[in-house]
C-alpha cells in the first residue's frame, strides 16, 4: 500500500511546486532521523489540514497535505494503509478527501503510538477523526452514501462494525 502513497504524494507534490514554497516544502523527510524530527511539524500540518474546509486552496494547506503525504511514504516508525472504503468515499468526492484521511491518520498516529501499531485501531481512530470533520457542514464535504455512512456510525458510536 506504500506504493499508493507514494503515487498519490507524486500527484500532490507536482502541484504543490506550482505553489510558492512554504516551509513545509523545506522541511527534509529524507531519513528516518529527519522523519522522527519532522513529527511535531507533521502534526502541526495534520492540524492546519484538518482545521479548514476541504476544498480550501491555500498554499500552506496544500503544502500541509504534501508533506503530511511525503512523511508517511517516508517514516520506518508507522505503517499507513488506504483501504476500500476510503477510495470509494474519494472517488464519491474527490482526491482531496483521501489527503484528509492521511491527515486523520498521521495525526493519530502521533498522538497515540501505541494504538497506531495496531492496524485495526490506526483506523478505528482515523475513520473517527475524519467522521468528525465529515459532520461539521462548515467543511463543505459532499455527504455521499458512503460519507453518511461513515458519518452515521460514529454518531452511533458504531466506527468497529463500520470497518467490518
Amino acid at each position: 500500500m506504500k506504493y499508493s502513497v507514494f503515487i498519490l504524494f507524486l500527484f500532490v507534490n507536482g502541484f504543490v511546486f506550482a505553489q510558492n514554497e512554504t516551509d513545509y516544502n523545506k522541511i527534509s523527510i529524507k531519513t528516518d532521523a529527519d522523519c522522527k524530527a519532522a513529527e511535531p511539524k507533521v502534526i502541526e500540518a495534520a492540524n492546519l489540514v484538518i482545521g479548514n474546509p476541504l476544498h480550501v486552496n491555500d498554499k500552506s494547506v496544500v503544502s500541509a497535505r504534501s508533506f503530511i503525504i511525503g512523511w508517511m511514504s517516508a517514516t520506518a516508525d508507522f505503517s499507513f494503509t488506504l483501504d476500500s472504503k476510503i477510495t470509494k468515499m474519494s472517488d464519491d468526492n474527490n482526491i482531496l478527501l483521501m489527503g484528509l484521511f492521511m491527515a486523520c491518520e498521521a495525526k493519530f498516529a502521533l498522538e497515540n503510538r501505541d494504538k497506531a501499531k495496531v492496524e485495526k485501531e490506526l483506523l478505528k481512530g482515523s475513520y473517527s477523526l475524519l467522521a468528525e470533520y465529515c459532520s461539521n457542514e462548515k467543511n463543505g464535504v459532499d455527504m455521499s452514501k458512503a460519507v453518511k455512512k461513515l458519518v452515521e456510525a460514529y454518531k452511533a458510536g458504531k466506527i468497529e462494525e463500520y470497518l467490518k
